[in-house]
This record gives structure tokens, C-alpha cells and sequence, in this order.
């Protein structure tokens, strides 16, 4: 359902109704359920996507509790580039590559270069770099980082994080 119907909005949904424009009619959807029933799907088709572009209007991701904010994947894109040194920052804005199923909804790929250009620092160009098969790079680069022995000292083993967990490489 999510890479059929769903779409990523090309800007905060939250713009695009306090502008007064809601998703109109002819953005509705229908899915047709293994049982025969369909569905008529028409925001909720953007908001499932929202969350992953802009956290805050969504009551669960913005954690009241210990006051820590989940930041978009543009903003943690932004911010691993900016832990670059600045002769690398360029390069990086210039080739982000999207991985991974969420990235194969529509709209995506446009509405992280839009969230991207805005975090760029200026006289950075940004290019988002897709690939039909985006599906299986993580895979895939994971297969190619396997074969490489320059890294293997990096590496966790199995019995390594069974004795220290999640903490051993803090």
C-alpha cells in the first residue's frame, strides 16, 4: 500500500493547509483490499509520509517528556554533512544518495532536495542522487563493504556485541 498509493507532499503539509489548501479531490486514492473492499484514501495518503520530512505537528514524535525533538531526515542528512570538515561539505550537498524502500514512495526524492536546498549553506548546490534499484543499495553496499579487508578491524562481531552491547563502541 505505502509504495502504491502514498505520496510525499512537495512541501510541509502543515504549509499547505494553514495556506488553505487541503489535497484535492483528484489526489484521492483507492486500494483494494485482499478481501475485495476498497479504500478511499485522500490526506492520510501524505500525513504517513510527513513524519519522515517534517516530525513536529505529529503529538507522539515531539517527546514532551524528556523535551527532545526528532528531527526530519533532511535535517539529519544536513546535519552528518555538517560534521564534515569544509573542504568535503560541498561534495557531500552536491551527491546524496537516498537508500531504502521509503525513499521509492513518490515525491520523496524531489522533497528532499527542496528540504535540502533550504538547510544549504549558500553557493551550495544540492543534488539528490536516486536509482530505480534504491531498494537494495543498503544491501548492496553493505555486500561491497563486506568484501573490502581494509575495514574488518571496524567491525563488531556477533560475540563482541553480545558481551557489551549497544555501549561498545561509545
Amino acid at each position: 500500500m505505502k509504495h502504491s498509493i502514498c505520496k510525499v507532499s512537495k512541501r510541509k503539509l502543515s504549509e499547505c493547509f494553514d495556506a488553505g489548501q487541503g489535497i484535492l479531490e483528484e489526489e484521492e486514492a483507492e486500494y483494494e483490499l485482499p478481501d475485495g473492499s476498497v479504500l478511499k484514501i485522500g490526506n492520510e495518503r501524505f500525513e504517513c509520509c510527513e513524519m519522515l520530512f517534517d516530525p513536529t505537528p505529529f503529538p507522539s514524535a515531539g517527546s514532551q517528556e524528556n523535551d527532545t525533538n526528532i528531527s526530519s531526515l533532511s535535517e539529519l542528512a544536513y546535519n552528518c554533512i555538517m560534521k564534515n570538515s569544509d573542504e568535503y561539505r560541498k561534495d557531500l550537498f552536491k551527491d546524496v544518495v537516498l537508500s531504502g524502500g521509503s525513499f521509492m514512495i513518490d515525491g520523496s526524492a524531489e522533497r528532499m532536495e527542496n528540504d535540502m536546498k533550504h538547510f544549504a549553506l549558500s553557493g551550495y548546490r544540492v543534488n539528490v542522487v536516486t536509482n530505480s534499484q534504491r531498494v537494495y543499495s543498503s544491501w548492496t553496499g553493505a555486500a561491497i563493504l563486506s568484501q573490502r579487508s581494509v575495514d574488518k578491524d571496524k567491525w563488531v562481531s556477533k560475540v563482541q556485541y553480545e558481551e557489551h552491547g549497544s555501549n561498545l563502541r561509545k
